[in-house]
């Protein structure tokens, strides 16, 4: 089964794209079920959905949301929380019900239990509809690091100085030591069983480990990998991200 890829000439263009898609998305199911994801990858699209409500009234309010992951040991309040993040950059602008928008609780005593919760609310709620993730530079989805079991669902990881420092670049934290150690994550058996995956991939810093992802056997050692496997995943790519793919190897689409 060949990857499925969307390729746009620039991140501007996946952006406005993927505005498109979920307003359709709303449209067609107003209680879809929907997932997201932090970072720096969605800001601008997150940005555009709130422009979009506030414009032409997409109706929100029926919405339920739920995010990848979550920090552990850092407050809700937190600027750096995903909770905070996810309020001050979608849904603050959007008329959904922040009762149904939920993330995991990195400050609750037990963790484990917390993150068996999540999946079993996810159940409870019928699924993902549709799940927006991102390519970490280590191969990572979510917080499932490279060596990750298969058959993960929700849990509590610890974060790899790989995917730490990446979190001090993109300037969450000042320093290393700064940098949370742990999170909750849905696992990579958690993401395979939603209905349809968008695999964002942006940016030329993101291409040697989108060849990896897209054109190695899928592995535990490359998380991401394991979307090719997928039958509704979607790699919605950029030329930069794209740029040394053998496209040959590909079912692409150039939007």
């Amino acid at each position: 089964m060949k990857n499925k890829i969307l390729l746009f000439k620039n991140r501007s263009s996946v952006d406005a794209w993927l505005v498109q898609i979920y307003k359709e998305q709303i449209k067609t199911k107003p209680h879809s079920v929907l997932g997201f994801a932090t970072g720096t990858t969605p800001i601008n699209f997150y940005k555009m959905l709130q422009e979009d409500h506030q414009k032409n009234g997409t109706d929100w309010s029926k919405i339920v949301a739920f995010n990848l992951d979550e920090f552990v040991g850092i407050p809700i309040g937190h600027k750096e929380s995903f909770r905070t993040q996810m309020e001050n950059n979608l849904y603050n602008g959007l008329n959904i019900n922040i009762k149904n928008t939920h993330l995991p609780d990195g400050m609750c005593i037990d963790l484990s239990q917390e993150a068996n919760n999540y999946e079993k609310l996810i159940k409870s709620k019928g699924g993902i509809d549709l799940q927006f993730i991102t390519l970490g530079v280590n191969g990572h989805m979510a917080y499932n690091e490279p060596g990750t079991s298969l058959k993960t669902k929700t849990h509590v990881t610890g974060l790899t100085p790989a995917t730490r420092e990446e979190i001090v670049r993109q300037g969450k934290f000042r320093t290393l030591e700064e940098t949370p150690t742990a999170a909750i994550t849905m696992g990579v058996k958690t993401i395979m069983n939603c209905k349809k995956v968008l695999m964002v991939i942006v940016g030329d810093n993101k291409a040697t480990m989108a060849k990896k992802a897209l054109e190695e056997t899928p592995t535990a050692e490359i998380p991401a990998s394991q979307l090719q496997k997928h039958k509704k995943c979607l790699f919605v790519m950029d030329e930069d991200s794209a740029k040394l793919l053998d496209l040959t190897k590909h079912d692409v689409k150039r939007m």
